[in-house]
């Protein structure tokens, strides 16, 4: 595979679909080389492209997902295509723009929840309580209770409604809705 060019190959067919994480392209295919010679049975010679191929592309999943947990906003890995590219940069940018304004809220409890409701939002995943309360409890290192962790969702929720919508339910700046300081 190294002489044909077919390992280039699967690298550059990485970078291109998953952007995000393209400098760990070839790295990630150099882990999946090592996986398969560590294997005590080897794949059949024609389905060894495509486990270096899949091997590479889980690891480069896995790099995204460790990269961007509450240090970058989070990016689409699989429905790059779905959307017309106009709408997919507004949608981040607009995505990035609210999550900045979340991550400067004095409340670290609030700040805390309401990133990871808008983070598994994104994602389409849905949290129930147990689980919010488990993630936000590791985020802020200290057990929470459900009951807090509800409360701080709703009026995480509430104030990114008050400062992002206006009353008629349009887009509204929240540089404007300063009035809410004990959130």
């Amino acid at each position: 595979m190294l002489r044909t060019g077919d390992l280039e190959r699967i690298s550059r067919s990485l970078e291109h679909r998953l952007p995000a994480v393209a400098s760990h392209a070839d790295d990630a295919v150099c882990g999946a080389v090592m996986k398969i010679l560590a294997l005590a049975e080897l794949p059949a010679p024609d389905k060894v492209g495509s486990y270096v191929y899949r091997a590479a592309l889980n690891e480069m999943i896995d790099e995204a997902k460790r990269g961007r947990r509450f240090s970058e906003p989070p990016r689409s890995l699989y429905d790059e295509a779905d959307a017309g590219i106009e709408e997919k940069v507004l949608g981040e940018l607009e995505f990035r723009r609210i999550r900045e304004h979340v991550s400067s809220w004095d409340n670290a409890n609030i700040r805390a929840v309401t990133l990871t409701v808008l983070d598994a939002g994104y994602y389409g995943e849905s949290l129930d309580t147990d689980e919010l309360t488990a993630v936000a409890s590791e985020i802020l290192d200290r057990e929470l209770s459900p009951d807090s962790v509800r409360s701080w969702k709703s009026r995480g929720l509430a104030r990114l409604e008050r400062e992002f919508l206006s009353t008629d339910g349009s887009p509204a700046d929240p540089r404007r809705s300063s009035d809410d300081k004990r959130t």
